[in-house]
């Protein structure tokens, strides 16, 4: 059974792909998903921002 945790929590995902534009593309498409690389990040990882987030969440008052 999988677990899933609390709302607005954090979660990390890896997604071992080949295509990464055509993957970009198409969950942009299929989910409303954006993405984007992080220049500040010496690994360049690339980001999926859903309904604002991180954006949002920075916002947010604690």
């Amino acid at each position: 059974m999988t677990t899933l945790g609390s709302l607005n929590e954090f979660c990390w995902m890896d997604l071992k792909i080949r295509d990464q534009s055509g993957t970009a593309a198409f969950l942009s498409q299929a989910l409303g998903w954006q993405f984007a690389v992080d220049e500040a990040d010496w690994r360049r990882v690339t980001k999926v921002i859903i309904d604002g987030y991180p954006d949002r969440q920075r916002q947010r008052p604690r």
